[in-house]
């Protein structure tokens, strides 16, 4: 078996300047727990995941 084989193929994609909101509904509507972000010029700039946005929550949340 082959990466290909276990790859998504109607990929979703975040621009860099999505708000994070947005994008942490995208991915719980799309049922997928991260996915590609990419420049203005659609160079892939990154990968986001449910991961690091609740990391970023957890950061930025009152104590």
């Amino acid at each position: 078996m082959k990466i290909q084989d276990a790859m998504e193929k109607e990929v979703i994609k975040f621009q860099i300047d999505d708000r994070i909101i947005d994008v942490a509904g995208s991915l719980r509507e799309n049922k997928i727990s991260g996915a590609p972000v990419v420049d203005k010029e659609g160079k892939l700039a990154g990968i986001i995941s449910e991961g690091d946005i609740m990391r970023l929550i957890e950061v930025h949340s009152p104590t």
